[in-house]
């Protein structure tokens, strides 16, 4: 029986030494001669809390690379293999990576097709010709049991309004399509021998011991959908002609918590009284020194830029006609001020800066320019307010300001 089965492996593959274990999985497309990573997944296997977690990263994902500064994640493959793939994605998440398994195109077609193909709801017609990359996708919608190599065009196809965002989500369906099957009595009789098989057809890290072991923990936490999934949040940006998917680090870090390592989120977060009028609205929350090196880490801060950013200027010391004095300043450097005025109390003892909609990059650019601490950021959750920063003049304005002036402020 099933129970049996699973009790078996258990007794002759103990887990110790594996209570939590992290594991890079990504497939390498290679484009006219060059390999780039193209699908990445970090999958978390709680083996005591018998759950798993996986979070897709988009292969456009803009991150800071060793020795390359940013680009796209997927070409960190590209420059230097499996190792500087896997510390960059090390550093990006904040997380330790135990094993990696890079999977061929090609091999996952053959596993597939070894199989008896996959069932598969096509959710609309999916069309797609690149004489170029000798690619063509023609799946019609609707459900059907995919080949292998319609399984890769299916995972493949980004040619729609969702770009690689929609492309992931596929990659998610395709990938528990294959799972409810795997999981089936008659293939889960078979697991040592698919296990063996796949590991022909993949390069690892792992032993077969360790992949037959994560595989019969796999297939429980399935059974009982103890899984979670979920891809890095962001947003589409163009630079300098090129598109990059921008995370938010800290959104981010909450869904490595939730998702992958199964910790509650609670809304505990510290909170600062200030009494301008606005504060008495929302609740605000202090950035954590942690927080700041994960973002600071991966924002390109050298080569910030406030154009287009909307703020106001809040008087908080009480000296007459600072703000107003402040205004000319940030204009300079292409702020839009959207309001000048005084703020409720005039006992600011330090210039802070509150994010009203978490856009943390903006903040940390501006506290950079008048060369604040970071932790003087304070981010609010409200995404309807209509400007993006205020910033509140405290008593070391005049310093600030002089200093400024003194270097030529860009």
């Amino acid at each position: 029986s099933h129970i049996m089965f699973f009790d078996f492996f258990m007794h002759y593959f103990p887990q110790q030494n594996m209570k939590g274990v992290n594991i890079l999985v990504f497939g390498v497309d290679a484009t006219k001669g060059v390999k780039r990573s193209d699908s990445i997944v970090l999958f978390h296997f709680d083996l005591q809390e018998n759950t798993v977690g996986a979070l897709s990263v988009p292969r456009d994902t803009k991150v800071k690379v060793d020795g390359h500064g940013f680009t796209r994640i997927n070409h960190a493959y590209a420059y230097g293999g499996t190792s500087l793939l896997v510390n960059s994605i090390s550093t990006f998440l904040g997380l330790p990576i135990d094993h990696y398994i890079k999977v061929d195109i090609n091999g996952l077609s053959r596993f597939i097709d070894r199989i008896g193909g996959v069932p598969l709801m096509v959710e609309k017609d999916l069309f797609y010709q690149d004489n170029a990359q000798n690619l063509e996708i023609n799946l019609k919608k609707g459900q059907q049991n995919v080949s292998g190599d319609q399984a890769i065009e299916y995972m493949r196809f980004r040619s729609d309004s969702q770009g690689d965002i929609g492309r992931i989500e596929r990659q998610q369906l395709l990938m528990e399509s294959l799972a409810k099957k795997l999981t089936r009595p008659k293939f889960i009789l078979e697991l040592p021998v698919l296990v063996r098989t796949l590991r022909r057809l993949i390069q690892t890290d792992m032993s077969v011991k360790e992949m037959i072991s994560l595989s019969i923990h796999f297939t429980e936490v399935f059974r009982y959908g103890n899984i979670k999934r979920a891809t890095v949040p962001g947003a589409v940006v163009l630079e300098n002609g090129m598109s990059f998917w921008k995370p938010d680090i800290i959104k981010m870090d909450h869904l490595i918590d939730e998702v992958l390592l199964g910790f509650d989120q609670d809304d505990s977060s510290e909170l600062v009284v200030v009494k301008d009028f606005a504060a008495t609205q929302d609740n605000r929350e202090v950035l954590s020194d942690m927080d700041i090196f994960r973002i600071t880490d991966q924002i390109d801060l050298d080569h910030f830029s406030l154009e287009g950013v909307k703020i106001e200027i809040l008087n908080g010391y009480g000296a007459q006609g600072a703000a107003n004095q402040a205004v000319e300043l940030f204009r300079s450097i292409g702020c839009i001020v959207a309001r000048v005025d005084n703020a409720a109390s005039f006992e600011y003892e330090e210039t802070v800066v509150v994010d009203w909609n978490r856009k943390v990059n903006n903040a940390l650019n501006l506290a950079k320019f008048i060369d604040i601490d970071p932790s003087r950021i304070i981010v609010y959750h409200n995404y309807d307010k209509p400007i993006d920063l205020t910033l509140v003049l405290g008593k070391d304005w005049p310093k600030l300001y002089k200093r400024l002036l003194t270097n030529g402020s860009r």
